[in-house]
């Protein structure tokens, strides 16, 4: 029996098909597998069956085998032949299908028609003519009897006045009372105020929290308005906040849960706030416990153990556990901890060992939150162990001495009187090392016969402990007879007698004749060591002398005969202007060595304008108790960072006289030898400084004075200026680059900086970025991207422009910048001209010697591809200057030239990109373009164009070649493009989603265009103004995406287009104003519409505003009945017919 190509594949044919009407379908490779798993299987039964049977019936067998089979293959062979022509066959289907469901719709509105024929117009009746609304109307040329449904539902309901307002809040106030009497509030939430309708809680020195109430019932949970934090910590001060606003946010979301189904909701509130505040305090603690612990007490004070929002322990005087030869376990330790004993749980603070007697009293237990400072509180607990260890002392040493010890807390010393009627200079001074605790002994006794000092001394060591206690003897001088003598002959012929008088209240044992020579002695010690230490820097100098007075001594410096990196003709300049350098001991209590440095003249103080270009000397102070060889080497630097300044300053103030130009281009503001000072710009409101430095070197600064209307220019290259100070000081060349940069670098300071928007998570990247190569090369980068160097022609001749990614090596990631030397000659014909070698191009860099000046770089020979153009600096305004787009261009946002033209380039570059994604999936067919300028491709039957516009090369057009399309579906299609896709800001992530529409069907794309089409223009009767969004947005977003990425999505395969609406209230409902987006997906082939359900995951709880939840369920509800409805016959138009549905079924009142 022979069996047909049905009967195989009858057991495996698909569902009816809808778009077609072909009948039964099945895929054509799975049809090919059945077929030969068929004949294999019965080649398997054959080799089974026929070895059982005879020589003639096995013949038979195989000849029907074979004959079955043959007709089945040549079978399939037809079919796959008839499959090349497939698509006509299914034309003709949808059509045969189109034609029956128009005949079904004739019948049905016949049907329909005698229907209501039969039934519902048999007791239809006319309403009675509306005569006395006709009257007025004809007459009065008014409608006065206007319904006032229609009134309330137009004309929004006056608002309330201010008398009514004041008295609801004071109302609102009494229900706030009435309610927080039967509330139970915890005993620290006592410090309660009222407001307008609010209720304030202060806890001092942790939290404020502000409540109101939505209603007067019992059961309403109360409604958090505003939380503050009141945590601060001293050490930063102006009162910044710790805590992020994120952070406060979501405090107040916790709160707010909290308070919602609570027996004691004031409790919870308190229980979460209060710790909340506690592990903020003991984060304040331990982060300035790092401090101090990198800083201030380095290797005194350790952090032991840190236990987040419970426990702080420090370990202080660690440097005495590291010295002790001793082995010992004792460490002194402060612990802030939660004590969980009490019912608040505060943080109170422990010591080890622990404090006892008087000393407990005077350090607290409680942390003191008005004032959280871990080093007071260090400082205090060491300052109360060390009375503790001194007053032990005081006990041991009263027992040796007759007068009492004195001790004193402010600072905690102990005064031990060794002599009888001692008076201070002969008092032992001992005090506590605050970070060691190692006790410091300090005095200077005139020691009489009388007190055996070495006796006391062995008493003292005997009786304390050797890990804490130590004597050392700081230094010994003898005095030789000669040296005492001449100095006291010379003390007597003093004419200053006053002092030499013996002070009635001075001890019998205090010497002054012997202190007056004493203090000579050190002075001449001391300048004796510092002429030996010149000495060996090779500084020539008159040795140490006596001053008029016959007192104090002085040095003076006659030549210093090298510095260190300094040449000589620098050095015998300096020589020639210097008259005089002197040292001496300035004050000697002060303990500061003074050095005073007067020269000739100032020779700028003619020229000067800040009222300062006077000053002819200087004056260096030093540390006395410093060593020789520091302050000698101090010096030196000093010395030679003038000498850097003063040769520069010479040559600029001979070229500042003998250039008019100079003159008139700058202006010296101040010359002190130390600092220098110019003016320079178009209003001479920039300043460039240069001073000298402790270390020998130079420093250059920028800044501005006056009404300069913002920072100096020059700061972006001050790196480059000052690399070009420390190689060469030549003022006379850098203020000459100052003059021929300062146009560029004000010009770019114009350019965007701000950071350009794209998807989540994506790292954000700025707009424009100007690197400096060299003081006169700029590298302009938009946004990663592309990049535009920009070279400044000397004496203000114009700026050289060119693309950086054909001149130099640079990352990959660059994208050469197409059609730029076209783009800057629309820009200004007159001002932008290509250079024409490079040759001629240095010859226009050198200045009037055939020198190079310093600085400036010779621009790279360009390649083949790339042209170097000389732009004006008007041009170069005009180039970088926001404003409006050139043309009728839709945009409302301003930028400059420059970003437009590269945010063309940006945009066709990802044009490109998703083109080339689309046809490797058969959705778009790119086409030759006859220009490099334009993009053409098409889908089955429409042609799109892409092209960057000729006149000013600032905007990419879009354009629809083919007529699939009306003239006013064209127009809505274009303005959409060009306000969501070519206007700035640019999102180039739209593009994909606006790719992906154009890949859909014509009727589809219809549907869509009729959609924007309510953006633009939007139906009187809808209470919403619908957009169809190409990216998702930053909130409110109904799926759990990034914003930023693309949200339409068409897939051709299963023929299902996914895209998002944001549905915005009109202006006039103000009273439901509310804004929400919803995610559809359309079915083309079911004709269904579906919404798609909000993704909950990663989001914090009760993120999802009720209003909104009530809206997407009302929405869902409507498309359910929708979809389960019978489908309709054709496609046009249905998809607007679900979206007006919606829009028109929308119940606001029930979402609030």
């Amino acid at each position: 029996m022979e069996e047909s190509m049905d009967d195989v594949i009858a057991p495996y044919v698909g569902p009816q098909n809808a778009m077609s009407g072909c009948g039964q379908t099945v895929s054509l490779a799975n049809l090919l597998d059945l077929i030969l798993q068929r004949t294999y299987n019965q080649v398997i039964v054959l080799s089974e069956i026929l070895p059982r049977k005879s020589d003639i019936d096995r013949k038979v067998d195989i000849i029907e085998f074979a004959s079955r089979s043959r007709n089945v293959f040549i079978r399939l062979l037809a079919l796959v032949k008839w499959a090349n022509s497939a698509s006509k066959v299914e034309k003709c289907g949808a059509i045969m299908q189109f034609l029956n469901q128009q005949s079904n719709f004739f019948v049905d509105s016949a049907d329909n028609l005698a229907r209501m024929a039969r039934e519902s117009l048999v007791n239809a009746r006319l309403p009675s003519f509306a005569l006395p609304i006709a009257i007025d109307v004809l007459t009065t040329g008014t409608y006065k009897r206007m319904p006032t449904c229609i009134r309330d539902q137009i004309i929004p309901a006056d608002p309330i006045s201010a008398e009514e307002k004041q008295k609801t809040l004071k109302q609102l106030s009494y229900i706030i009372e009435q309610r927080l009497v039967t509330e139970n509030l915890p005993s620290y939430m006592r410090q309660i105020t009222f407001d307008e309708g609010t209720v304030t809680f202060t806890v001092n020195n942790e939290f404020r929290i502000t409540l109101t109430l939505l209603g007067n019932s019992p059961t309403i949970p109360w409604k958090v308005v505003k939380l503050e934090m009141l945590v601060e910590d001293p050490n930063i001060g102006a009162c910044r906040s710790l805590v992020h606003p994120l952070q406060v946010n979501y405090l107040k979301e916790v709160v707010q849960s909290r308070l919602i189904d609570c027996q004691n909701p004031f409790h919870d509130l308190y229980d979460t706030l209060h710790s909340f505040c506690q592990s903020l305090q003991l984060e304040v603690l331990f982060s300035q416990a790092q401090r101090l612990t990198h800083d201030r007490w380095i290797n005194y004070v350790h952090i032991e153990q840190y236990l987040i929002g419970q426990k702080l322990t420090l370990v202080y005087w660690c440097a005495r556990i590291k010295n002790s030869q001793t082995q010992t376990n004792l460490q002194y330790k402060l612990i802030v901890h939660v004590n969980e004993n009490l019912k608040a749980k505060p943080l109170v603070i422990s010591h080890l060992p622990e404090l006892v007697g008087s000393e407990s009293i005077m350090v607290p237990t409680m942390l003191n939150s008005c004032n959280l400072s871990i080093d007071d509180m260090l400082t205090h607990v060491i300052n109360v162990r060390s009375i503790a260890k001194l007053n032990e002392l005081s006990r041991e040493l009263c027992l040796l001495l007759k007068d009492p010890c004195e001790l004193t807390k402010l600072p905690v010393i102990l005064r031990v009187p060794i002599v009888k009627d001692c008076i201070g200079g002969n008092h032992l001074f001992i005090g506590v090392e605050v970070k060691t605790i190692v006790k410091n002994y300090k005095t200077a006794l005139i020691i009489p016969q009388s007190l055996d000092l070495a006796k006391f001394l062995l008493i003292l060591a005997s009786k304390a402990d050797r890990t804490e206690y130590f004597l050392k003897i700081d230094t010994i001088t003898n005095v030789d007879d000669f040296s005492v003598k001449h100095l006291k002959n010379r003390l007597s012929s003093r004419k200053d007698r006053k002092r030499r008088a013996i002070n009635p209240e001075v001890s019998m044992y205090f010497d002054t004749e012997f202190a007056d020579i004493l203090s000579v002695v050190q002075d001449k010690l001391m300048f004796t060591l510092l002429s030996d230490e010149l000495r060996k820097c090779d500084v020539q100098h008159s040795g140490p002398t006596i001053d008029e007075t016959g007192i104090n001594y002085s040095l003076n410096i006659n030549k210093f005969s090298s510095l260190p990196n300094i040449d000589k003709e620098s050095l015998a300049a300096f020589h020639n202007g210097f008259t005089k350098c002197k040292i001496f001991i300035f004050q000697k209590s002060l303990a500061k060595w003074s050095v005073e440095l007067s020269f000739d003249k100032n020779f700028l103080s003619d020229v000067c304008i800040g009222g300062s270009g006077d000053t002819a000397s200087l004056h260096f102070v030093y540390n006395l108790n410093d060593p020789v060889e520091k302050t000698v080497e101090r010096l030196l630097k000093e010395i030679s960072s003038l000498v850097l300044l003063y040769g520069p300053a010479r040559k600029l103030n001979y070229a500042f006289r003998q250039s008019t130009i100079l003159q008139r281009s700058i202006s010296i503001d101040n010359y002190n030898f130390k600092k220098l000072q110019i003016a320079y710009g178009p209003t001479r409101s920039y300043i460039v400084c240069f001073q000298c430095k402790s270390d020998g070197t130079l420093q250059i600064k920028f800044g501005c004075k006056g009404s300069s209307g913002g920072p100096n220019p020059h700061v972006l290259a001050a790196i480059h200026f000052q690399k070009i100070v420390n190689d060469t000081v030549d003022l006379v060349e850098i203020v000459q680059l100052l003059l021929d940069t300062c146009k560029m670098y004000t010009l770019l300071g114009k350019v965007n900086s701000f950071l350009h928007l794209t998807a989540a998570n994506v790292k954000p990247s700025i707009l424009f970025s100007s690197i400096v190569q060299t003081v006169n090369r700029v590298h302009l980068i938009y946004k990663s991207i592309f990049v535009l160097e920009l070279i400044a022609a000397p004496k203000e001749q114009g700026i050289y422009v060119k693309d950086a990614t054909l001149h130099h090596r640079l990352s990959p990631s660059f994208h050469n910048i197409p059609f730029l030397s076209n783009f800057l000659r629309r820009i200004s014909d007159d001002s932008c001209q290509p250079a024409q070698s490079n040759d001629g191009l240095f010859e226009m860099m050198t200045d009037d010697y055939g020198m190079q000046p310093m600085g400036f770089n010779e621009p790279e020979k360009p390649s083949n591809d790339g042209i170097t153009n000389l732009l004006s600096y008007q041009a170069l305004n005009k180039l970088l200057t926001a404003g409006p787009p050139a043309g009728n261009n839709v945009s409302i946002i301003d930028c400059s030239p420059l970003e437009r033209f590269l945010a063309c380039l940006d945009q066709r570059i990802k044009f490109k990109k998703v083109l080339m994604d689309k046809a490797q999936l058969g959705f778009l067919t790119p086409l030759q373009s006859q220009d490099n300028m334009s993009l053409l491709f098409q889908n089955e039957s429409l042609t799109y164009k892409v092209y960057l516009e000729d006149n000013h090369m600032q905007f990419l057009r879009f354009e629809i070649l083919s007529s699939a399309l009306d003239m006013e579906e064209n127009s809505i299609l274009t303005k959409f493009y060009d306000t969501k896709i070519a206007s700035p800001p640019y999102n180039t992530n739209a593009i994909t989603s606006f790719m992906s529409l154009l890949c859909a069907p014509v009727q589809i794309l219809k549907d869509f265009i009729q959609l924007i089409k309510f953006e633009f223009y939007p139906e009187s009767q809808f209470p919403f103004r619908i957009k169809l969004l190409l990216t998702f947005p930053v909130a409110d977003a109904p799926l759990n995406s990034p914003p930023g990425v693309s949200t339409f999505i068409f897939w051709k395969d299963r023929l299902k287009c996914m895209f998002m609406l944001e549905f915005i209230p009109e202006p006039e409902d103000v009273r439901n104003n509310i804004q929400f987006v919803l995610a559809f997906v359309y079915e083309v082939q079911t004709r269904k519409l579906n919404l798609l359900p909000i993704d909950l995951r990663n989001k914090p709880q009760n993120t999802i505003r009720p209003e909104i939840q009530t809206i997407y369920d009302q929405v869902r509800g409507h498309l359910e009945r929708i979809n389960m409805m019978p489908p309709t016959s054709g496609n046009s138009g249905l998809l607007i017919s679900y979206i007006k549905d919606i829009i028109l079924n929308i119940n606001l009142t029930t979402a609030f």
